[in-house]
């Protein structure tokens, strides 16, 4: 009696998706009748040259998803390869991906930190920028993130009267995989005087 082929396509991530941090590699498995079988999954370069392995080799016949850690990679295109060998024949399920771990840059250009001030109103100016993705979303907070203060990316932050005493401002942007990048500033307003 004549084997079947065991197919095996790769269902996450999809083709051409952008991904980042720890990402979870699943698999369909269309027939498992195939009991001489073992696969491994590859990462490939753009040049569909080997980068490395992300499963050596498994022969259970429940693996249908592995973990690939992306934090070690150069953010860019790749290939990931299912490859499954059997005595019936083998399968190859491959995916085109794009890594991207590139947090946004927040750089808080005013005022400078640890300013003192007597202006209740002070302005705080700041960029948001990233190469690669797009900024997804900006927000602030001047209590350790207790209360988040959405504001358009690029928007400085103004019309707020600012509490007595310490205060630090942090400001957050994440890009659209949900990277994040901040910078904070501290500032001590002091309208009491001595």
């Amino acid at each position: 009696m004549a084997k079947n082929k065991i197919e095996k396509k790769i269902i996450n991530p999809t083709n051409n998706s952008v991904i980042s941090g720890n990402v979870s590699i699943n698999v369909s498995v269309t027939d498992l009748s195939d009991l001489g079988w073992r696969s491994n999954v590859s990462l490939l370069n753009p040049d569909k040259s080997f980068n490395s392995s992300i499963l050596e080799e498994a022969s259970d016949l429940n693996t249908t998803g592995v973990i690939l850690n992306t934090f070690n990679l150069t953010d860019g295109n790749y290939t990931i390869r299912w490859l499954v060998v059997g005595t019936a024949g083998n399968s190859n399920s491959t995916v085109d991906i794009i890594l991207d771990n590139t947090a946004p840059t927040v750089n808080i250009t005013f005022p400078i930190n640890n300013t003192n001030t007597t202006n209740t109103n002070i302005n705080i100016n700041y960029t948001a920028t990233i190469s690669g993705a797009s900024i997804d979303s900006c927000w602030w907070t001047n209590d350790s993130g207790v209360i988040n203060n959405s504001i358009a990316c690029g928007v400085n932050i103004t019309n707020i009267t600012w509490p007595e005493g310490s205060n630090k401002i942090t400001i957050y942007s994440n890009n659209t995989n949900g990277v994040l990048g901040f910078d904070s500033v501290d500032f001590i307003l002091d309208t009491i005087g001595p």
